[in-house]
């Protein structure tokens, strides 16, 4: 994809998904297709790397947000790993903060997906109540 590579492995049986380069209206498609092409084979609950990410557009967020619903609506969820200021404070300005669990590491948002019992919002899990699941 053209400024984005998207790199794929595992973490304690999960899947992880590292998004490297720039997430816009240009490749967000192709991200898309991809993302959900890879969630589709395997459990609906992974780690979505964006610390990679050098720039992040409206489309991009979608691409994210899709993604995140489409996890919830099969029992999943998606955990977000997020240190680069410039996209925390997209997150937090867009409210994504709110409805997503965001950690530091792979390893940390891995061991938060382990330690949800259902594999999405036990009580207090960001998200359980702002996105039902339609």
């Amino acid at each position: 994809m053209d400024g984005l590579d998207v790199r794929e492995s595992r973490i304690a049986g999960l899947t992880v998904v590292d998004l490297v380069g720039v997430l816009d209206l240009y490749n967000a498609p192709a991200v898309r297709s991809r993302l959900l092409g890879l969630l589709a084979g395997g459990s609906p609950r992974c780690v979505l790397d964006l610390d990679g990410l050098t720039f992040i557009d409206t489309a991009g967020l979608s691409v994210i947000v899709g993604v995140v619903k489409r996890c919830r609506r099969a029992g999943g969820d998606v955990v977000l790993v997020v240190t680069t200021p410039a996209v925390l404070r997209l997150l937090r300005i867009t409210g994504l903060d709110t409805v997503t669990v965001i950690r530091e590491s792979a390893a940390a948002a891995a061991a938060a997906l382990q330690e949800s019992t259902t594999g999405r919002a036990a009580e207090g899990w960001p998200g359980s109540a702002r996105w039902p699941r339609t």
